[in-house]
């Protein structure tokens, strides 16, 4: 997620890489359960940490947005002015 290949700053795109974070932290949330019934330990932390990084990049685009950072940026991008 952090080599996301297109500009996330607003918009759709925006909304779809929020969606492939919300992806990363529902398959740490998976792989957290499973492997803590199957008694994995090593398998739990590694899941632990993908649900922290998940929540990481959520909060590097949602925070700045909703007005908890100095530098806020849009949600839906301005619209572009016709020549």
């Amino acid at each position: 997620m952090t080599q996301w290949p297109y500009s996330h700053g607003c918009g759709l795109r925006l909304i779809f890489y929020l969606c492939g974070v919300l992806a990363v932290i529902t398959a740490g949330l998976w792989s957290s359960v499973s492997s803590w019934r199957r008694r994995l330990g090593f398998a739990h932390i590694l899941s632990q940490g993908l649900i922290i990084w998940g929540l990481v990049l959520a909060a590097r685009e949602v925070l700045p947005r909703v007005g908890y950072a100095k530098v806020e940026g849009p949600w839906l991008c301005p619209d572009v002015a016709p020549k």
